[in-house]
């Protein structure tokens, strides 16, 4: 249920900006269907980059900068004797990455929208023309 209600508030203020802004501009069709499919877009690049964090792929971009760091900070705490030791690349790549709650609204809104509106865009282009 919470699901469909992110999801529902998602689409409601997708359409809200977007006929804002078509009144704001020319007061047009074409206004509104262009901002709509921006927005889809949008929510769908945003849902599909916190997919890919939740999944870990930005992980094996992230441990060799972590592996200077934790060199760097080493460095200066030889003095101290108390050294961190950071784990193996597998052990790294295991470790649980927290769950993003709007991960699955965002993207599932983006996909609709963004059909929607290209479904739309060829029905109006053909009874236009």
């Amino acid at each position: 249920m919470k699901f469909i209600k992110s999801l529902l508030i998602i689409i409601g203020l997708s359409v809200f900006v977007s006929i804002i802004y078509s009144l704001l501009n020319n007061k047009s069709f074409v206004d509104f269907i262009n901002s709509l499919f921006i927005i889809g877009i949008i929510l769908l690049i945003a849902g599909g980059f916190s997919f890919l964090f939740e999944k870990g792929s930005f992980k094996i971009a992230a441990y060799p900068f972590k592996k200077i760091q934790l060199m760097l900070k080493n460095r200066q705490m030889i003095e101290k004797d108390s050294q961190e030791k950071l784990p193996t690349f597998e052990e790294y790549m295991h470790e649980k990455i927290e769950h993003l709650p709007l991960t699955e609204p965002l993207f599932i809104s983006g996909i609709i929208l963004t059909l929607f509106t290209i479904i739309i865009s060829f029905y109006a282009w053909k009874h236009v023309n």
